[in-house]
């Protein structure tokens, strides 16, 4: 009777040992996707700061006196030269990248806003309004293998 006891007390101990075992595995690995996650999603916040500092350098490199550098106003215009990153290719890339000019304000050296672009200029009642420009930035994730992640940044400028 004492042996029975003993062998059916072991085998109990070593379900409970390795269903805990189980749940700290099942903790450690959710631990390290959420790690993951938080990690993709920052780096994903500041690819969107540093597209839009691109973005805004281009543009403030921009002559806008000259007519035929309107282009760059548009709302299709390309500010960001690499879309995709790292890589600059969407299959291994991490992050798909767009940069777009939502709404010009006034008038910008030579560019009106009737040259037929894509973004509609917005007429304003104050001069010191001319020339600002407001940006938006999404990034998202670019293939399957990234958590759907999809950040929106707007920022107003001053060209």
């Amino acid at each position: 009777m004492r042996k029975g006891f003993s062998l059916v007390t072991a085998i109990i101990f070593i379900v409970l040992i390795a269903t805990l075992g189980m749940f700290s595995l099942n903790i450690s690995a959710t631990t390290a996707r959420q790690t993951t996650h938080i990690f993709l999603r920052e780096q994903a916040e500041l690819l969107a700061q540093g597209a839009t500092e691109i973005a805004i350098f281009n543009l403030l490199r921009v002559d806008f006196t000259q007519a035929a550098n309107c282009a760059s106003l548009d709302r299709n215009a390309v500010i960001v030269p690499q879309t995709f990153y790292p890589t600059g290719v969407q299959n291994t890339s991490l992050f798909d990248i767009r940069v777009t000019i939502n709404r010009v304000f006034g008038t910008i050296g030579a560019c009106d806003g009737t040259a037929g672009r894509g973004t509609a200029v917005i007429p304003i009642s104050t001069a010191a309004s001319a020339g600002t420009v407001i940006l938006d930035v999404v990034v998202r994730s670019a293939n399957a293998n990234v958590p759907p992640i999809r950040i929106h940044r707007r920022t107003i400028q001053k060209l």
